[in-house]
């Protein structure tokens, strides 16, 4: 206590312009601090996936990612396969080419996850759960330590994030973030959207 005392005493002695130039030292020292800190959170996540789907090639595999594309034997369409060995619990999603896929990248630790997956996701499971048209992925993020990328290697940069690939009008693989609101309702008209 004695020394903080000290210290307090001895900035008051200073004078004004040394003063302000102590302090702006020590906010310099915090935000770098807190942008350390957020740089390193960030970078707890693992790659998902690294790759295009537009360039991937029948059977292409990649020992640094888990990522490889296996003939759909219902469709013959490439089915781009996202796997994370390395996560707990093992989660492997077979995305089918021909069909809305949405994948939902979450982690337990994340109050907005949680209450998304009760909530909404838990509704979009029950009504398309069975749907030919649709495949919802769940992608289970918590243990990744690493950065996070979507099929078409885009950044995950927060969660929870819906990602949906689809076939455009001219056959082109398509895949964007979903980034309206969060509720049921929204969500399904967009899926119908699609589907109809």
């Amino acid at each position: 206590m004695k020394v903080l005392s000290d210290l307090v005493t001895y900035i008051n002695n200073l004078p004004p312009t040394k003063r302000l130039i102590l302090i702006i030292i020590v906010i310099v020292i915090i935000v770098f601090l807190i942008d350390f800190v957020t740089k390193s959170m960030k970078s707890n996540y693992r790659n998902v996936t690294n790759h295009s789907i537009e360039n991937m090639d029948d059977g292409e595999t990649d020992n640094s990612n888990t990522v490889s594309t296996e003939s759909n034997e219902n469709n013959n369409t490439l089915a781009p396969s996202i796997s994370a060995p390395n996560m707990l619990p093992f989660r492997e999603v077979m995305m089918n080419t021909d069909i809305l896929n949405i994948s939902l990248f979450y982690a337990d630790w994340c109050g907005h996850c949680k209450k998304f997956m009760t909530e909404t996701w838990g509704e979009l499971k029950e009504k398309y759960g069975s749907s030919n048209d649709v495949q919802l992925n769940q992608i289970d993020c918590t243990n990744v330590k690493s950065a996070i990328e979507t099929p078409a290697g885009k950044n995950v940069e927060g969660f929870p994030t819906l990602i949906l690939n689809y076939k455009d009008k001219n056959g082109k693989y398509v895949e964007e973030e979903y980034n309206g609101p969060r509720s049921f309702q929204v969500i399904a008209s967009v899926i119908d959207k699609f589907t109809e």
